[in-house]
C-alpha cells in the first residue's frame, strides 16, 4: 500500500496523508487496519481517484462507505477503539476540507431555480428601465434640437424682415426723397400764403369805398 497519495488539491493533502498513514500503520502501537480489513485500502484508493478527478461528490460517497466498513469491523471485533476512532476523526477532518456540497435534492434544486428566475427577471426589468431612460433622453435631446432650430429660423426671418427695403431703393435714397417732399410741401405752403395776402388788399379797398360813400351821405 502506498503511503503517499495525491491529496494535493484544496488543502486536502495533509488530511488525506494522515488517513493513509492510519490505515497503513495504525495508531498508538495498534495494528494496521488495512491489514485487518483489506476493503479499507480499496475504498481509500477510490477516494484518491475521485479527488484526482475533482469528483468531490464521489469522494464523499466513498468516505461514507469507509466509515460504514470501519464501524462494522469495530462491531465485529476486527478493529478496536484505538484503531477505529482515529480513522473516523481523519475522515471527518478530510471531508470538512471539501468544497461546499451542491444541492442534490429536488426541493433545493427547485429553490435554486426559482432564485435564478427571479434574478433573471430583475435583470430584465433593469435592462428595460435603462432602455426607457435612454429613449427618453434621446427624445428630449431631439426636441431640444428642434426647438433650437426653430428659434434660429425665427431670428433669421426677423433679421431679414428688418433688412428688407423697397425694390431698387436704398436707405439713402429713401431719406433724400423724404427731404425733397418736405421741401416741396414748404414751398407750396409759402405760395398759398402769398396768394391769400394778395387778395386781402382788394378786400380792404372795398371797405374803404363803403366808408367813403357813407361820409358822402352825411
Amino acid at each position: 500500500m502506498s503511503l503517499v497519495r495525491p491529496w494535493r488539491r484544496h488543502g486536502l493533502r495533509l488530511a488525506g496523508l494522515g488517513l493513509s498513514l492510519l490505515l497503513a500503520t495504525g495508531c498508538g502501537g495498534a495494528g494496521a487496519p488495512a491489514e485487518t480489513v483489506p476493503e479499507l485500502d480499496a475504498i481509500l484508493g477510490r477516494v484518491d481517484r475521485a479527488l484526482a478527478a475533482r469528483q468531490f461528490d464521489q469522494a464523499r460517497t466513498e468516505l461514507d462507505r469507509l466509515v460504514q466498513v470501519t464501524i462494522a469491523a469495530h462491531e465485529a471485533g476486527e478493529l478496536d477503539s484505538a484503531q477505529t476512532e482515529p480513522i473516523l476523526a481523519a475522515v471527518t477532518s478530510l471531508t470538512a476540507r471539501f468544497p461546499r456540497l451542491q444541492p442534490t435534492d429536488d426541493k433545493a434544486r427547485e429553490e435554486l431555480k426559482k432564485e435564478r428566475e427571479e434574478l433573471a427577471k430583475e435583470l430584465a426589468e433593469e435592462k428595460k428601465k435603462l432602455a426607457e431612460q435612454t429613449q427618453e433622453q434621446l427624445a428630449l435631446e431631439q426636441r431640444r434640437q428642434e426647438q433650437q432650430t426653430q428659434d434660429q429660423r425665427r431670428q433669421q426671418q426677423s433679421r431679414e424682415q428688418e433688412q428688407q427695403t423697397q425694390p431698387g431703393q436704398t436707405t439713402g435714397e429713401k431719406t433724400t426723397r423724404g427731404n425733397d417732399r418736405q421741401n416741396s410741401n414748404g414751398s407750396n405752403h409759402g405760395s398759398n400764403n402769398g396768394k391769400k395776402k394778395g387778395k386781402n388788399p382788394g378786400a380792404g379797398k372795398g371797405n374803404d369805398r363803403g366808408s367813403a360813400s357813407g361820409h358822402r351821405g352825411w
